[in-house]
């Protein structure tokens, strides 16, 4: 609610995977005669990463499937050093930072409860 009173009602979506060039025929975010607006953008600071387990996005309940998701460079160090002997687990702090590009969507207040809604179907599990 508060990403949402900050921005005027308006939600924005970073799409880092299929929402780049799959937003959905009928959906929210491809109304962009109802006032959908979507530009390039960068998330820097965050990896796109095959670590997210999931049970209905390529996978079952007995086995689950790997899909994609952000993760802070925090995250991403701290998961090689679990790892013994990884080369990335020993370079320094002052590596430059990751960088993901994607797809911001600023979806007007309008049609916000419907992009949810719908997203929250898209990425269920």
């Amino acid at each position: 609610d508060r990403l949402l009173a900050d921005n005027d009602g308006h939600l924005r979506i970073f799409g880092y995977g299929s929402l780049c060039w799959n937003p959905g025929k009928e959906g929210a975010l491809s109304k962009a005669d109802e006032g959908v607006t979507q530009t390039l953008g960068r998330a820097v600071g965050w990896k796109r990463c095959w670590a997210q387990r999931s049970a209905d996005h390529r996978g079952t309940p007995s086995f689950l499937g790997l899909v994609c998701t952000l993760l802070a460079d925090n995250e991403v160090l701290k998961i090689h050093r679990q790892v013994e002997g990884d080369p990335v687990a020993q370079v320094d702090s002052h590596r430059p930072p990751s960088l993901t590009e994607g797809v911001i969507y600023t979806v007007p207040p309008h049609l916000v409860t419907e992009c949810l809604e719908e997203l929250d179907f898209r990425e269920k599990g």
